[in-house]
């Protein structure tokens, strides 16, 4: 899934004078909120895409907890998988902030596409397919690539910050000190 998808499938369906009051606020209006739908997208993308990692992690972990011969651990071992938990959910967290805070002003200054969107208005039936197509055409504009680039550097961070390095200080946590 691409960022995006969310906020050009609301753009859809929400009511179109609900779409009209977001395009005039330059996509900041309560009830489409373009920035929070941009999050959103971000955070499922990063979901899917992390998936099979913390998944793996989970599995493994269940093994080592119906093997007898892990006994001795079984309590840090019930803690690991509450934690990865707690680091995917974090992770997550972190990429609905990013996906608004990456996207917001790239497209603040996009005066053309907010202008293109405004003057779809009264023009008749397919106004909101017409909005949607506009910014599908930005988003899949190569000028773009920056702000993608930019989000995909910044979800690689977070992953190591909330899952990788936590990971890390859990398993230091129970290695043997060095001589």
């Amino acid at each position: 899934m691409r960022p995006f998808e969310k906020l050009i499938a609301a753009i859809r369906n929400f009511h179109p004078r609900t779409v009209w009051a977001s395009i005039v606020r330059q996509g900041t209006w309560f009830n489409l909120d373009v920035y929070h739908y941009l999050g959103i997208g971000t955070a499922m993308d990063a979901q899917e895409r992390s998936k099979l990692q913390v998944l793996e992690l989970e599995a493994a972990l269940g093994r080592m907890l119906a093997d007898d011969s892990f006994a001795p651990v079984h309590g840090f071992l019930r803690e690991a998988v509450k934690s990865v938990g707690y680091w995917r959910d974090e992770f997550v967290r972190s990429a609905a902030r990013l996906g608004k805070d990456a996207f917001r002003p790239v497209l603040k200054e996009a005066i053309p596409l907010w202008t293109a969107c405004a003057a779809e208005y009264g023009c008749g039936y397919g106004f909101r397919d017409r909005v949607a197509n506009h910014f599908q055409q930005w988003f899949d504009d190569p000028a773009q690539i920056a702000v993608f680039d930019l989000v995909e550097h910044a979800l690689a961070d977070q992953w190591t910050a909330c899952f990788l390095a936590n990971l890390e200080k859990l398993l230091a946590s129970v290695r043997p000190e060095a001589g």
